[in-house]
């Protein structure tokens, strides 16, 4: 008699740079959530999946439990909220250097009997340190399961694994075995060029700038040709994005463009423009126009995922 396969939604949620784009990604073992050093890097419910045999667990990079501000950050919070409401598991992530940073949003409760308090980056702080904030955390949460882990270096991970698998729900996979995200190519473009421009920025227009895809095309030689528009807020900012002679820009769209080239498996033609879209993230039209509407993501299969190359 075969044994019972079982499928797990897994919320990961925690304070701004605890790392939870990168554990997500060493646990699917792809980038597949995009990761700087920012806050609010993740706006997006962000699927990622980890097959083994008889198990898929459907892990869910959260934009964080924010209380909100304006438009974009309401709608980044229903999707944390979302996220957290149709978890099996939750995956509360804190580091001994953002433990400071960890204050959960007004109104939000953990579901205690399904949380797991996991204590990232072992690989950068004594034990000993670890150990006082868990203690910590553990009391002022009311959790009882923690794990020490280094997303970074992939260490615990099969632990953690194990601990989910044991607590995920018997029931069919929700997505194909081949499938690492429900993300397709049109939406991975879009998140890689963030990436990007937010690093390539550095502290200049982090929270200002969005990013939408004009046009995704395939042709029938395989070349990918992709058009893409970043927004700011201020027409300041527009020159601070594209640099003296545009040197910045390009800068971006080459930086953008050999990850998204990897990830399509085929070559990209990238073009971008610069926009100004005053206060952009107070206006729920503009943020629905770009695909801002967290909370509402079908677990649908979509066509023309992003499948990234194996190493």
């Amino acid at each position: 008699m075969a044994a019972e396969f079982r499928c797990g939604l897994v919320a990961i949620v925690g304070p701004p740079n605890s790392g939870k784009s990168t554990l997500l990604n060493a646990l699917v073992g792809e980038k597949i959530s995009i990761v700087a050093p920012k806050p609010q890097t993740t706006r997006l419910n962000v699927r990622g999946m980890v097959n083994q045999p008889g198990l898929q667990l459907v892990f869910t990079d959260t934009p964080g439990l924010l209380k909100p501000t304006n438009a974009l950050e309401s709608s980044m919070r229903r999707g944390a909220d979302s996220a957290l409401h149709e978890s099996d598991s939750v995956l509360v992530i804190v580091s001994p250097d953002t433990e400071k940073d960890f204050d959960l949003a007004e109104g939000v409760q953990l579901p205690a009997e399904k949380s797991i308090l996991v204590i990232n980056k072992a690989d950068a702080y004594s034990r000993d340190r670890a150990f006082e904030m868990a203690v910590r955390l553990q009391e002022k949460l009311k959790l009882t399961t923690v794990l020490n882990i280094s997303a970074k270096k992939k260490e615990g991970l099969d632990t953690l694994l194990k601990l989910l698998a044991e607590r995920a729900p018997i029931g069919e996979a929700m997505f194909p075995e081949e499938d690492l995200s429900d993300m397709d190519l049109r939406q991975t473009a879009a998140e890689l060029i963030r990436e990007k421009a937010l690093m390539i920025t550095r502290d200049e227009v982090p929270h200002s700038l969005a990013v939408a895809i004009e046009r995704y095309h395939e042709r029938e030689d395989g070349l990918h040709e992709v058009e893409a528009v970043l927004f700011v807020e201020r027409e300041s900012q527009k020159g601070i994005v594209i640099g003296a002679g545009g040197l910045r820009l390009k800068q971006i769209g080459q930086s953008a463009r050999q990850d998204l080239e990897r990830l399509a498996g085929a070559k990209v033609f990238l073009k971008l423009w610069v926009k100004v879209a005053k206060d952009w993230k107070k206006d729920p039209a503009f943020l629905k126009s770009i695909g801002m509407n967290p909370g509402e993501k079908s677990h649908e299969s979509k066509s023309k995922k992003a499948k990234p190359a194996r190493a």
